[in-house]
């Protein structure tokens, strides 16, 4: 099995997506905890947006890592 290897500009924007996955954890603990406290259809948007948010990024980056 062949392993798919992305281009160079998508290696580094899948490293600087990285990134962005650690400052996603504090958004995310800030939004469940807003959301379990009032508990409002925004709250909950933004929660559900961010989860979005982050099954793309795990998504694109498993798209290159894992075996094809």
């Amino acid at each position: 099995m062949k392993k798919l290897k992305p281009p160079i500009f998508k290696q580094l924007e899948l490293q600087l997506r990285l990134q962005e996955l650690e400052d996603f954890e504090e958004k995310w603990d800030e939004a469940s905890k807003k959301y379990k406290d009032k508990g409002t259809v925004e709250d909950a948007d933004e929660v559900l947006k961010l989860a979005l948010e982050k099954i793309k990024i795990l998504t694109e980056i498993i798209l290159y890592t894992e075996e094809a």
